[in-house]
């Protein structure tokens, strides 16, 4: 409900003030210089950290897919001694994020383009995983009997089952699974920057 009253406050202002620039744009024009500054400010810190996470999250991927060669060889070969960082260079992703910037600086048309193609693959997948999944649907699986929750996961350690029933959580496990999926529903604000 959140996201989507973002998006409608976005589209609100997409309507009014119909300029590339997302809120940087949208604060300028409404109420002025200083807020716009600001804002402007906000949204570069949010795109660096959102995109240097997609991109390692990607290059995590397909590390996985190929058993980890790369992350194992660059720890051997390059390994950082730092606890807080990542314990290898990721050159993967860095490659990933110039790809991205190699196209941004090509043109906003064709950044465009290129956006809107892969927002149609992202639909169609989307669509794809619901309409195959409606078919395996099976209701005994929407209640867990609190008799049937593990104790243990399957390396032997303790696990939290919950109290069994459809939410077997509750409402603090609803929206804790909430707040970690809200992070998929991120991303219309992009949209903003490229419409004019």
């Amino acid at each position: 409900i959140a996201s989507a009253f973002a998006g409608m406050c976005y589209a609100e202002f997409a309507a009014r003030v119909p300029k590339a620039g997302s809120a940087y744009v949208y604060s300028y024009v409404t109420v002025g210089e200083l807020a716009a500054f600001i804002i402007g400010w906000n949204l570069i810190l949010e795109y660096v950290i959102g995109t240097a996470s997609v991109a390692r999250g990607l290059s995590n991927y397909i590390d996985s897919l190929f058993g980890k060669v790369m992350s194992n060889a660059l720890t051997e070969a390059m390994p950082i001694g730092v606890s807080w960082l990542s314990p290898y260079p990721d050159f993967l992703s860095c490659g990933f994020i110039l790809i991205l910037a190699l196209l941004l600086a090509w043109g906003v048309k064709e950044s465009s383009f290129l956006n809107n193609v892969f927002t149609a693959v992202n639909l169609c997948t989307v669509a794809l995983v619901v309409i195959v999944g409606a078919f395996y649907i099976n209701v005994q699986n929407w209640a867990l009997d609190p008799d049937a929750a593990p104790d243990k996961d399957g390396s032997g350690k303790a696990v939290k089952a919950g109290l069994g029933g459809f939410m077997p959580f509750g409402v603090s496990g609803i929206m804790a699974g909430a707040a970690k999926c809200f992070y998929g529903f991120v991303g219309f604000d992009c949209v903003a920057t490229t419409g004019e």
